[in-house]
């Protein structure tokens, strides 16, 4: 068996999981890209014409290509891993190899390595909205609804004009567009709604995305990668540091919530998370003595 008949058939395999609704978009969307960047490093680095010549070795080389040679993050090179994982059980599978040659090939520990991704100084915060306001006014609602909202980018692509109610401040996201599968609501601030007016996204027809070809409201639905590129555009723009991504805003927002003393469930509640200790990692503790706890006089 060569090697691209190999990825070939994986590619149809994957295909099938989509349309079948066994994989998300975003997922198969990531298994093509892993492919198209292993074939480059195949075409530039290392001729593999068998299915044999995938081995632990080349697993590992490819790995450091990924990490080293393309200036990747460890979270990155870790999601190469995984992808190579699944690529390896396929081939196991398919009887192509007798065994994963990934087996034994560890992830780089979380403990290990610094977050690729930084909450944003509020000052920063400020000067984006500036910018976005007079260069980038429809990036600009997309960057409110991660930032107050917490709407991820890839459900921002899914969602419609219908979402929106605007007499109750709220947007729903349907279970079939969220990442946990939950139909679920979150509160719409005042700010984020007249600025949607402002710009005319709620005078679009009802089955309109919000965000279709430069990031205005139509028909057409779009990939998560134009809000990146945007992103990139407002980056070099300002000189922002690498560590402050698009995603960053959402941080950023969860964290000014818990810094303005916002009840725990309600900031839950809008992020959506799981429990308590998920938004409580969100949570700047105090050093310092707490004047109140300094003063008190209980019944003991």
């Amino acid at each position: 068996m060569t090697f691209e008949d190999a990825a070939s058939r994986y590619e149809i395999h994957i295909e099938k999981m989509l349309s079948n609704g066994y994989f998300r978009k975003e997922t198969y969307d990531g298994y093509k890209s892993y492919l198209k960047i292993m074939r480059e490093y195949i075409l530039k680095k290392r001729p593999t014409y068998y299915v044999y010549q995938f081995d632990r070795s080349f697993c590992v080389d490819f790995l450091d290509y990924v990490f080293i040679e393309r200036d990747n993050g460890a979270q990155t090179r870790n999601n190469y891993l995984n992808f190579l994982r699944v690529f390896s059980g396929f081939l196991v599978e398919k009887g192509y190899l007798k065994s994963k040659p990934t087996d034994g090939i560890s992830p780089i520990s979380k403990r290990l390595y610094k977050k690729e991704r930084e909450c944003i100084p509020l000052d920063v915060v400020a000067r984006i909205a500036d910018y976005c306001r007079e260069k980038e006014p429809d990036f600009l609602f997309a960057c409110y609804l991660l930032y107050y909202c917490f709407i991820r980018p890839v459900e921002m692509t899914r969602l419609k004009v219908r979402h929106f109610n605007l007499k109750n401040c709220t947007l729903t996201i349907p279970g079939e567009l969220s990442k946990n599968k939950k139909t679920q609501t979150v509160t719409l601030p005042k700010k984020v709604i007249q600025y949607g007016i402002e710009i005319g996204v709620f005078t679009a027809p009802a089955d309109d995305f919000i965000f279709s070809y430069r990031l205005k409201p139509g028909r057409e639905e779009i990939d998560p990668k134009h809000f990146r590129d945007h992103w990139d555009n407002v980056r070099r723009a300002l000189r922002l540091k690498k560590e402050w991504k698009f995603y960053s805003l959402k941080d950023t927002g969860i964290t000014e919530m818990c810094d303005r003393k916002m009840a725990s469930i309600a900031v839950r509640d809008q992020a959506r998370h799981s429990s308590l200790a998920i938004t409580d990692i969100y949570t700047r503790h105090n050093a310092s003595a707490n004047k109140d706890i300094i003063n008190l006089d209980g019944a003991l």
